[in-house]
C-alpha cells in the first residue's frame, strides 16, 4: 500500500491520474499537521516514510511533533527519507513574505541548518531506534543554483 499526501490539489490530482490504475495507491490533499491530529493512518504501518520539502514550512515545534510521531506510524524495519532544503549559512534563515521571482509570488519558509536537522533527528529518532545510514547534499558545486540554500538528505533506518 502507498499513501500519499501533499499541500498543493494540484500535485495530488497529477498523481492520482499518472497512477489510477495501480488501486493500492492512494493520494490525499492535505496538511501534514491535519495528518498527525487525524485518524487517518493511526493503525497502518509503513515500511517507507518520504519526507521532501516540507519542514521549511513549519514551525520548530511541529517538526520536531512529526518526527516524533513516526514512531507510532512505522514498522519495525522501516526507513525514513527526508529531503529539506537547508541554509548554507552559518545559521537558519527565515523568510517571512518573501517575493520570489521563481514562484512568481511570496512565500514564508525557515531554512534550519544541516545541523539543526541532525540535533533533531538525534534528539527524536535515534533514541526511539533510528540511525542515519546515510546523508548528504544533493547538488554539488555548479549543480547547486543558490548561494545561500542547498538540498540536503538523510536517509534513517528502524532498528527497534
Amino acid at each position: 500500500k502507498y499513501f500519499g499526501i501533499d499541500f498543493s490539489g494540484g500535485l495530488i490530482n497529477v498523481a492520482k491520474e499518472k497512477y489510477e490504475i495501480y488501486s493500492h495507491l492512494k493520494f490525499e490533499k492535505m496538511d501534514v499537521r491535519r495528518l498527525v491530529d487525524s485518524n487517518l493512518i493511526k493503525n497502518i504501518k509503513f515500511d517507507c516514510i518520504i519526507m521532501n520539502g516540507i519542514h521549511m514550512y513549519l514551525d520548530d515545534s511541529f517538526v520536531i511533533e512529526i518526527f516524533k510521531y513516526l514512531k507510532d506510524i512505522i514498522s519495525s524495519a522501516a526507513v525514513v527519507y527526508i529531503r529539506e532544503s537547508v541554509s548554507l549559512l552559518d545559521k537558519r534563515m527565515t523568510l517571512v513574505n518573501e517575493y520570489s521571482d521563481e514562484l512568481s509570488s511570496s512565500y514564508s519558509a525557515v531554512y534550519r541548518t544541516v545541523s539543526e536537522y541532525r540535533e533533531i533527528i538525534n534528539t527524536c529518532l535515534v533514541p526511539r531506534g533510528f540511525k542515519v545510514i546515510e546523508s548528504d547534499y544533493i547538488f554539488t558545486g555548479n549543480l547547486s543554483k543558490r548561494k545561500e540554500t542547498g538540498q540536503y538528505y538523510y536517509l534513517a533506518k528502524n532498528y527497534d
